[in-house]
């Protein structure tokens, strides 16, 4: 469980020091982080 949230805590890290979210409008926000959680669950295997 440590684990995972560790990964998650990394994870919301590198979201936010890559996305400039001041310069996405909601809809390409919600875009890049659908693909950053797809992501996410083929590395975690869900």
């Amino acid at each position: 469980m440590i684990l995972g949230q560790e990964i998650i805590h990394t994870f919301a890290m590198f979201i936010s020091k890559n996305m400039d979210y001041q310069n996405l409008s909601d809809e390409q926000f919600k875009r890049r982080f659908g693909v950053y959680k797809q992501t996410y669950r083929k590395m975690v295997g869900w």
